[in-house]
């Protein structure tokens, strides 16, 4: 409420600051519900076919969720999932621990321990070491930025692009082991490729199916349906491109305007400047033959001397340039 010492200008100022941080709460929770979509990610592809010499380029950062992308598998396994950014689903199940907590897809299954939030365990926040309610056992599947190829490098145009992310290698406790690198001897990461198919149908993103794979069970495979895969769509234009359309609605409009403005003065329709374009092709000709010669005048015109020293004496001898006798008049330095 208001006090009898209330003003109409300390009313307005209370307003003002009671709008501000309302304001400013509103630009935080803004800034949390799109903290998984994070812009350094490389959501951007450009293929070079070098035998065409033709470049197709896909740019996919429209594409991240404030939600996760949710899919159930054959056999029970559910995948959160975001392009482009890191899914929201966290992984922490009772039994094991894992590498990392969060990735751009993580697969759980089974049911989550229950938990009172007032007091969580036994798992721990891996940063904090603060004891928080375990998730269903799960798997991070892969993290990071993401190395891009044609799904069908035959049809770059509508053949979809595929996104492969790596995530780690299962850790001692983890009772889901990958494959051993013979070459290393040590395990392989889980690895996880978000198929992205080329739909003009799909205006933005729907999430189709996930498989893992039967004789490699650490190699996973999200598919995505989206106009997105099809080369060129949502790609805006280069710098090149820019210039080339200013170039040529200034060139309309100089024609326009100038003709219009001929037709005023004359009431003749025209080219504008027509004296200067048809001398244009012999301007160019001669600053070309200027530059090849060094920027010196050729044989066939005059040619500049130099200025030489001045005469013994330190006098400059110079002709009237009105007089009638011609004589002439003598400058002595001093």
């Amino acid at each position: 409420g208001t006090s009898a010492r209330d003003t109409p200008w300390s009313i307005m100022a209370r307003m003002a600051a009671v709008v501000a941080v309302a304001a400013l709460a509103a630009l935080v929770d803004g800034a949390v519900a799109t903290a998984d979509c994070d812009p350094t990610y490389e959501c951007e592809y450009t293929y070079t076919d070098l035998a065409k010499n033709v470049q197709y380029r896909f740019d996919f950062s429209s594409l991240c969720g404030q939600t996760d992308y949710v899919i159930n598998d054959d056999v029970g396994h559910t995948y959160y999932s975001n392009i482009c950014g890191q899914a929201s689903q966290n992984c922490l199940p009772e039994s094991w621990t894992n590498t990392y907590e969060y990735g751009v897809a993580v697969q759980t299954w089974g049911s989550t321990p229950t938990c009172d939030p007032a007091n969580p365990g036994p798992c721990q926040n891996p940063q904090t070491k603060a004891k928080q309610c375990c998730t269903a056992d799960c798997q991070v599947l892969g993290t990071g930025s993401p190395q891009w190829f044609l799904t069908d490098t035959t049809n770059p145009i509508s053949g979809g692009v595929t996104a492969k992310y790596k995530g780690a290698a299962a850790s001692e406790s983890d009772p889901f082991w990958c494959d051993f690198n013979p070459a290393t001897g040590a395990q392989y990461e889980r690895e996880v490729h978000m198929v992205l198919v080329c739909d003009m149908s799909v205006s933005t993103v729907s999430v189709q199916r996930a498989v893992q794979n039967q004789t490699n069970d650490c190699r996973y495979a999200i598919y995505f349906n989206t106009q997105y895969a099809c080369a060129g769509v949502g790609v805006g234009l280069s710098g090149g491109w820019w210039f080339t359309i200013i170039l040529l609605i200034a060139i309309v409009v100089y024609l326009v305007l100038g003709a219009g403005i001929g037709y005023a003065r004359s009431k003749t329709w025209g080219l504008p400047n027509r004296a200067f374009w048809a001398d244009f092709a012999d301007l160019v000709k001669d600053g070309v033959r200027f530059t090849a010669s060094g920027c010196k005048r050729g044989s066939g015109g005059k040619s500049y001397e130099d200025i030489g020293a001045p005469p013994a004496g330190g006098a400059y001898q110079g002709g009237t340039s009105g007089g009638a006798t011609g004589g002439a008049d003598s400058f002595t330095d001093l």
